[in-house]
């Protein structure tokens, strides 16, 4: 009984010894993995938010809708806060998503409208559906390299800071150095929204790294718009921490065509 005892004793501490080992293996080869591609002037881009982490996103939309002759203004602002809810095995991340503050100012030739959730003097009738976005949440679930896996909201809501977010690639790049990425939607009164960006690595300062991002946007497999801008990403956490993105498209919409030009400026603060 007495060597029997000796014998567990010994397994259990080889088994803690062999654990112990692989995950000092597993970190230095990622270490030495992530130290080679810094030494080769690249970076390796993932999201890296530990659990309970919070950031707030602010965006400011500019837009312009042409429909009939007639030009439509448009200004939106959202202020949305997040919270790392869960860090999965494989890494995927959870964020639950509150929108905290919505506007928007909209100008016609039939007339002008303002809605200020913050301001009850500023919620007319026609922008009521507005009033439930304040408060409302949603959860995005997001792999480590950006993909979106999953979206969930007990609403019909937008999801607005999903726009943001961009599929890194599968290795480390250089500057001067891009990749394509590729997002999809689908809308009932427009269809199947796609976009094709390619991404282009500028510049590296600290922990900053700054890209270009040109692509086309099709409606139903068809060529229909453009888009172009500069994004800045923290390379140690991940977050797009400022997009600054230019839209055109040409759509139909209730049986009339519109021609969308539409500016989205978005800034992250942990």
């Amino acid at each position: 009984m007495k060597r029997l005892f000796i014998f567990l004793l010994t397994f259990v501490a080889l088994s803690n010894f062999n654990e112990s080992f692989a995950q000092k293996k597993k970190k230095k080869n990622k270490e030495t993995a992530e130290n080679t591609a810094l030494q080769a002037g690249k970076i390796l881009l993932r999201y890296n938010l530990p659990k309970g982490a919070t950031y707030t996103q602010s965006l400011d939309m500019d837009m312009n809708i042409e429909v009939m002759g007639m030009q439509i203004p448009q200004k939106q602002t959202m202020s949305l806060k997040a919270i790392v809810t869960d860090i999965a095995d494989n890494g995927n991340q959870t964020h639950e998503i509150t929108y905290e503050k919505v506007y928007m100012k909209q100008s016609s030739p039939i007339g002008d409208m303002e809605f200020d959730s913050d301001n009850p003097s500023k919620q007319p009738a026609e922008l009521e559906s507005l009033k439930e976005l304040k408060g409302s949440k949603f959860t995005m679930v997001i792999s480590p390299r950006g993909k979106i896996i999953e979206i969930k909201t007990d609403k019909n809501l937008p999801q607005t800071s999903t726009q943001q977010n961009i599929e890194y690639p599968e290795s480390p790049i250089g500057i001067g150095e891009s990749w394509t990425g590729e997002t999809s939607d689908k809308n009932e009164q427009i269809g199947e929204i796609k976009t094709k960006t390619t991404y282009k690595l500028t510049s590296i300062n600290n922990e900053i790294a700054e890209f270009e991002a040109k692509g086309k946007i099709y409606i139903d497999n068809k060529e229909q718009g453009e888009t172009n801008g500069t994004i800045k990403v923290n390379i140690k956490t991940g977050l797009t921490i400022e997009s600054n993105i230019r839209q055109i498209m040409n759509i139909q919409a209730q049986g009339m065509e519109m021609k969308l030009n539409n500016t989205i400026k978005a800034t992250t603060k942990m």
